[in-house]
């Protein structure tokens, strides 16, 4: 078996700010929406009465959509940043191959033949 070998790009580089990307999404988006959230679903509480009684599991019903679509979100952002990095990768070490579009459309097994293929 021949050792892995891994040639650092640029994109490599560029790679630095994603984790802060996900964190400033998480804190400055999701929990704050979050918390707005919670807070609604407390007042209905405190309220009480027949009206709460129904708005209350109308609300967790918000709240379990809202984390979904988060996910959804955060799941997004990342695909995306491993698409533009296999991308930036290739453009590197594959020049004279125009990979861009092919890897932008790939489903998820061309994209791990991509970064398979970035093994040089």
């Amino acid at each position: 078996m021949e050792p892995f070998r891994w040639r650092n790009c640029y994109a490599d580089v560029q790679t630095y700010r994603h984790a802060r990307t996900i964190q400033t999404y998480f804190d400055d988006v999701i929990i704050p929406a979050l918390d707005t959230l919670d807070c609604k679903t407390e007042e209905l509480e405190q309220r009480g009465g027949a009206w709460a009684t129904f708005a209350k599991p109308d609300m967790q019903d918000v709240i379990r959509e809202t984390k979904l679509a988060f996910s959804l979100a955060i799941q997004s952002i990342w695909e995306r940043k491993l698409r533009g990095y296999i991308a930036g990768c290739a453009r590197e070490l594959y020049p004279a191959e125009d990979l861009q579009v092919r890897i932008e459309r790939a489903d998820w097994e061309g994209l791990q033949k991509y970064f398979a293929k970035l093994d040089v």
